[in-house]
């Protein structure tokens, strides 16, 4: 085991969700019932002989919003994806954030879903942390429950998350 043992507060489900960077030297931790189910995520630096939090404790932009329900690293652990899926009855969100200096700074505007998707349920984020996919496992054009996946890439030019290609959609189940 490297460090001690991480502890999330009484009801927080801390540990809804976890992610490693390449090298396990950081780990972020979502705790999704957290402040009143806003949900939230943290960081953790794990040398040798102990953890320690790094950047401030990202919180939920509303009750009910069970941000912290997936995390995702980058390989080097300076990008961090949190996902939101309950937020705003279930439209869910995606916020994404670069470690700058000593806080977490977030990356563009967060990235809503449709209605009733679940947007933002899972999420990886590629070894640069440049690119995005999100899953919305309830989001269906054709049925309930037909599931989507969406592929977005940071743009430095325009300061934005833009969508790669069309929304990947599960099949028909009928």
């Amino acid at each position: 085991q490297l460090g001690e043992d991480l502890w999330g507060a009484s009801q927080s489900d801390f540990g809804t969700s976890v992610s490693i960077s390449a090298d396990g030297t950081k780990v972020a931790v979502g705790s999704q019932s957290a402040s009143n189910a806003k949900g939230q995520i943290q960081v953790f630096e794990t040398p040798f002989y102990a953890s320690s939090q790094i950047g401030s404790t990202l919180v939920g932009l509303a009750t009910d919003s069970y941000y912290g329900k997936s995390v995702a690293l980058n390989q080097d652990g300076t990008i961090l994806a949190g996902g939101a899926f309950l937020y705003d009855g279930g439209k869910g969100y995606v916020s994404i954030y670069e470690f700058v200096g000593d806080q977490w700074s977030q990356l563009g505007a967060s990235i809503f879903g449709a209605r009733l998707s679940y947007f933002g349920t899972s999420l990886a984020l590629n070894r640069s942390g440049n690119r995005i996919i999100i899953g919305a496992d309830v989001y269906g054009e054709k049925s309930p429950f037909q599931g989507s996946a969406h592929v977005y890439e940071w743009s430095s030019d325009s300061n934005s998350w833009n969508q790669l290609g069309q929304t990947l959609t599960g099949s028909d189940a009928n």
